[in-house]
């Protein structure tokens, strides 16, 4: 595919280097004209007649929603404009690896392994939640390890959102993708349930190390491109199809887990979206990275959240107690620890009591890689 005709400038930003194409759109390294430090840019096109939407209220509300999101677990947005023909979001530059690489590197993550990833995800994607915003794409691409301590920052919050005000036939291949809920597939906007769905989805094949072949089939199958699904594709999109009625293997079969988490994982897996977890909250119950407070959130937590129990499951209140000080340093954020927390309350990391295992030999942070090589 030859390259685009892009902008060479954006505001401050000078464009350096030309990365790719993918779903979302193009994407592209630059400096800032100070010199003082490098970001990534998505630039996504503008179809034809509908220039007007980036006016529009629902995009402008949503720009400034994707860029107030502000959480250690979360890629920085730094700026969403516009340059001639495209909608420019620019992002702080993430090191590391990520998820989906190291999954293709060695298969299923060491239990230990995927509880830190568990914790700090769900932690970052419900700051999102709790701004009634969609995180949109989750998926193991956009999930960032950025050291030994599998210190994690999901990337691309919101993205799809805005790209589905802007270019909606290049929405439509975006979510022809297993880890996109069905009913998002079938035209509903996404919602925390499609984000809970697709972190079901996620978590499955981390700890079972691949998607089970019915999700194999939905959409382009195991998220493996790395970040920004740099990869080459027709020029006419595929219309999105709800996907057919399949037997997914329990996850109980493939690895030992407690039931309780097992049956969560499923459950966030469910086709319909009320018979999934109700909150981001009851998942992190269910792994004992908050405690209960009532008799329904009691049932989360054992993972019994059929739709009966879902009304009522809506109204449970969890313990966030925020970090007092004066605790030792978290070993991933260097905040302090609340003393006797199950894991750091600012970024989700579990502390060895709670989770033993080997660290594994990542880049070091201020590294580039996962960044930079993003095509395979």
């Amino acid at each position: 595919m030859s390259r685009p005709s892009l902008p060479t400038e954006i505001g401050p930003y000078r464009i350096t280097e030309y990365k790719g194409e993918g779903p979302l759109g193009h994407t592209v390294f630059a400096e800032h004209s100070g010199g003082d430090y490098r970001v990534v840019v998505r630039l996504l096109p503008i179809e034809a007649g509908r220039e007007g939407e980036v006016g529009s209220q629902a995009f402008v509300e949503a720009a400034q929603v994707v860029t107030a999101l502000s959480h250690t677990g979360l890629a920085d947005v730094l700026e969403v404009a516009r340059a001639g023909d495209f909608v420019c979001v620019i992002e702080e530059v993430v090191p590391g690896q990520t998820l989906a690489e190291l999954i293709r590197e060695r298969g299923a993550l060491d239990p230990g392994q995927a509880r830190q990833v568990v914790a700090q995800t769900l932690l970052a994607v419900d700051f999102s939640h709790q701004r009634h915003f969609a995180h949109g794409t989750v998926k193991p691409s956009n999930i960032f390890l950025m050291d030994r301590y599998l210190s994690v920052k999901v990337v691309d919050a919101g993205l799809p959102e805005l790209l589905r005000h802007v270019a909606p036939a290049r929405y439509a291949r975006l979510i022809n993708s297993p880890y996109v809920a069905p009913e998002v597939k079938e035209g509903r906007p996404a919602s925390p349930a499609s984000d809970i769905y697709a972190l079901g989805v996620t978590f499955y094949e981390m700890y079972a190390g691949s998607l089970p072949e019915a999700l194999r089939t939905q959409g382009r199958g195991s998220d493996v491109g790395g970040r920004f699904d740099l990869l080459e594709f027709e020029a006419e999109p595929a219309a999105p199809t709800a996907p057919e009625p399949a037997e997914v293997p329990s996850l109980g079969d493939l690895v030992s887990l407690p039931p309780a988490q097992v049956r969560t994982i499923e459950q966030a897996m469910s086709k319909s979206p009320g018979h999934r977890p109700p909150t981001i909250r009851s998942i992190r119950v269910a792994f004992g990275f908050a405690k209960p407070t009532s008799a329904h959130a009691q049932g989360a937590a054992a993972g019994y959240l059929g739709a009966a129990a879902v009304g009522g499951a809506r109204e449970v209140e969890y313990e966030l107690t925020p970090a007092q000080g004066g605790g030792d340093p978290c070993p991933a954020c260097q905040r302090p620890l609340r003393p006797g927390a199950p894991s750091c309350l600012a970024c989700g990391y579990v502390l060895p009591s709670q989770g033993d295992f080997d660290l594994p030999d990542l880049p070091a942070a201020g590294s580039s890689a996962g960044t930079a090589d993003f095509l395979e």
